[in-house]
């Protein structure tokens, strides 16, 4: 799930945390991306290099605890919220696997003026092939 899919509305045990989208921030040379790898040795990072998870986001979530965060943002300066999680991996709130994010790769992939989510997608998609096979 990518992008702004409401999944607090119906994922169990998430919260959305709003936060303004800087769609122009990669224009400041002074500006780096809040993003941190949380976890690099998930296997998800062997196919999508952390590099290629780098663009703008739309708010964050809190998972639930079970979830594994694998890329999250800070809480801001100001106290304002707690941060949380950009991408995690869920294998325990549902029956299944549950790969969640804010970032929205298809939308901007088929936009065409985005590379990083091609190249996110390039990695991505064979890697969830992969797993659905296994």
């Amino acid at each position: 799930m990518f992008g702004e899919n409401k999944a607090e509305a119906w994922l169990p045990g998430v919260t959305w945390l709003p936060r303004p989208t800087n769609f122009w921030w990669w224009l400041d040379r002074d500006v780096r991306p809040e993003q941190r790898l949380v976890s690099p040795d998930h296997e998800l990072f062997k196919a999508v290099p952390f590099a290629n998870t780098i663009w703008h986001y739309h708010g964050i979530l809190q998972p639930p605890a079970s979830a594994e965060t694998l890329i999250d943002v800070p809480a801001p300066i100001d106290g304002s919220d707690s941060g949380g999680a950009l991408l995690y991996d869920d294998r325990t709130t549902l029956p299944g696997r549950l790969i969640v994010s804010t970032l929205d790769p298809f939308y901007h992939h088929g936009s065409n003026f985005m590379p990083a989510t091609t190249k996110f997608l390039d990695g991505f998609l064979p890697w969830a092939r992969e797993l659905a096979g296994s």
